[in-house]
C-alpha cells in the first residue's frame, strides 16, 4: 500500500497498490500483462537490432494506471518507446478503433491542424480554415496546461498512438509534432502565440473528434490527399518534384514476381513522367518530406542520376535468425544495396533534396544514398533513421487485441561496417519552418532549397 495512513507495505506477487490499498489482479489484467510481455519478448529475441526492455518497467507501467484500456495503450505505446528498432508498430486489431478516445492513428490529426518541431514548441504548419481550434498556420503552441520546454513534445510523444516508436530522436520529434492535435487531451488549454508574437489561450474541445476534421499530417502541409507523384515549375523556374510515397498504392503482398516486377516498372515511369517535364529546368529540388518509404529498388535510381554521383556501395542487411542468442544473422538472405550511376533520372543541372523527421525506411535509404554518392545537398531536418524493413505480424489478445510486427533486418554500413538503425541522415543545410513564413504562405524549407542553388549555383 502507498502509506498515507500508517508505514508503506509492499503488495504480494499478483496485486497491486490502488486506490491506496493492495488489489488482486483480475484476469483482464493479466491477460493484459501477459500481451505486453509477448511483444517485448519477441522484439528482444527476433528483432535485427535487439532492444533490451526491462521486463518488470514494462508491468510496472501497466500496474501504475487505473485499470482502464487507457493504461494499457499507455503501457503498450511505453513499451513501443523503449525498442530502438524501426518498423515496429503496435495498432489495434480493429484498425477503426485507431481513433479517439481509444489509440489515434500516428501523424494524424482530429482538428484539421498539422505542426511541426520548432526547438521546444509546435509550430502549425497547416490548418484547415475554421478549424475548431482556430488556429493559423505560423502559431506556435508553447504550451499545454503546465507544459513548457522539452516536456511538451516529450509528453506528447508518450500520448498512445496506433504507431511505431522511436528508433532515433529524430523520429521521435517529428511524430510527437505530427500526433500533437490528433492526441491532445480534451479540455486541455493551449498556450499560442501568433507569428507577429501576440500571446492567446485556446481551450481544446470535448468533442473527440469534430466532424470532417480529421487530417493525415504527416506531410507538414496536409498534402496527403493529393497525388503522390507530382511535379511543377515555380515562376522563377525551378522544377519540383514531390513524392510522398516510394510505394503509393501497393499491396501488403503480391500474387506472383510477375505483378511485383510489373508494378515496380509502372511507379518508376510515373515518377520518370514527373521528371520529364521539369529535367528541363536549369534547378530542381526533389521534396521526400513526409515520405514513409516503399521500394529502395526506386529511390536509388533517382541518386543513379544526380550531379556528381559516383558507383558508390552503401549498405548490407542480414536477417536474423528467429531467437538466435547472441544474434546470428544469415548470409543466404543479405542484400546489398549500391549506386550504378545512370539510368532515366540522368540530370545535369543543380539540385537539392528536402528531408525531415518522417522521411523513413526507403526515403532513409534515399537520403543516405544522396549524402554519401552524390554532391546533390540535403536540405531540412535529420531522417528517421529506420533502415530495416516491415517484417511478419503478430497478434496478442490485450484486451483489446493488438498487433504488433517485427523487423528481423539489420542493416551496416559499407563503408565503416557500423550499425545504421537509429542513425539519422544529417541534412548539409538544417532549416527550421519559420512561423512568419508559413503565416505568409511560404514553405521555409522549400524557398531555403531554392536560394541556395540559385545563389550559390549548389
Amino acid at each position: 500500500m502507498d502509506g498515507r495512513f500508517g508505514e508503506p507495505e509492499l503488495c504480494p506477487l499478483g496485486a497491486t497498490c490502488r486506490d491506496g490499498a493492495c488489489r488482486a489482479l483480475d484476469d483482464r489484467a493479466r491477460s493484459q500483462l501477459k500481451s505486453l510481455e509477448t511483444i517485448r519478448a519477441t522484439w528482444e529475441n527476433r528483432a535485427g537490432w535487439p532492444s533490451f526492455i526491462d521486463a518488470d518497467a514494462v508491468a510496472d507501467s501497466l500496474l501504475a494506471g487505473d485499470g482502464t484500456d487507457q493504461a494499457f495503450f499507455q503501457a503498450a505505446r511505453d513499451l513501443a518507446l523503449a525498442t530502438r528498432q524501426g518498423h515496429q508498430v503496435i495498432v489495434l486489431v480493429d484498425h477503426d478503433a485507431c481513433a479517439p478516445p481509444h489509440m489515434p492513428r500516428q501523424g494524424w490529426s482530429r482538428f484539421a491542424v498539422c505542426g511541426r518541431p520548432l526547438g521546444d514548441d509546435v509550430v502549425v504548419t497547416y490548418a484547415r480554415a475554421g478549424n475548431v481550434l482556430g488556429l493559423v498556420a505560423g502559431d506556435r503552441i508553447v504550451g499545454l496546461d503546465a507544459l513548457r520546454g522539452p516536456a511538451l513534445l516529450e509528453a506528447a510523444a508518450r500520448r498512445p498512438v496506433c504507431g511505431g516508436g522511436a528508433v532515433s530522436e529524430a523520429y521521435r520529434r517529428e511524430t510527437a509534432a505530427a500526433s500533437f492535435f490528433g492526441t491532445l487531451p480534451p479540455s486541455s488549454q493551449l498556450d499560442v502565440v501568433s507569428a507577429q508574437g501576440a500571446s492567446r489561450s485556446v481551450v481544446v474541445p470535448a468533442e473527440a473528434q469534430p466532424m470532417g476534421s480529421l487530417l493525415d499530417c504527416r506531410d507538414p502541409f496536409g498534402r496527403a490527399g493529393e497525388a503522390d507523384i507530382a511535379s511543377w515549375i515555380r515562376e522563377d523556374g525551378v522544377g519540383v518534384i514531390r513524392i510522398a510515397s516510394f510505394a503509393p498504392g501497393a499491396p501488403r503482398e503480391w500474387s506472383d514476381t510477375e505483378e511485383y516486377e510489373a508494378y515496380l516498372a509502372e511507379v518508376t515511369a510515373e515518377i520518370a513522367e514527373a521528371f520529364d517535364q521539369v529535367k528541363d529546368r536549369p534547378a530542381l529540388i526533389w521534396d521526400v518530406r513526409g515520405n514513409g518509404g516503399g521500394y529502395s529498388s526506386i529511390a536509388l535510381q533517382i541518386v543513379a542520376g544526380m550531379a556528381g554521383v559516383t558507383a558508390t556501395s552503401l549498405f548490407t542487411c542480414a536477417y536474423r535468425h528467429p531467437d538466435s542468442w547472441p544474434p546470428a544473422y544469415s548470409s543466404a538472405l543479405s542484400e546489398s544495396f549500391a549506386i550504378t550511376p545512370g539510368g532515366p533520372f540522368v540530370y545535369g543541372g543543380n539540385a537539392a533534396v528536402l528531408i525531415d523527421g518522417l522521411a523513413y525506411s526507403a526515403t532513409d535509404h534515399f537520403a543516405f544514398a544522396v549524402a554519401r554518392a552524390t554532391t546533390v545537398p540535403l536540405v531540412g531536418s535529420p531522417t528517421a533513421g529506420a533502415f530495416g524493413r516491415s517484417g511478419l505480424i503478430y497478434e496478442v489478445v490485450g484486451p483489446p487485441a493488438m498487433q504488433f510486427t517485427v523487423d528481423p533486418r539489420y542493416c551496416t554500413d559499407a563503408t565503416t561496417g557500423e550499425p545504421l538503425e537509429g542513425r539519422s541522415v544529417n541534412p548539409t543545410v538544417v532549416v527550421e519552418y519559420d512561423p512568419k513564413d508559413l503565416a505568409a504562405g511560404i514553405d521555409t524549407v522549400l524557398e531555403r532549397a531554392v536560394a541556395l542553388l540559385l545563389g550559390s549555383g549548389g
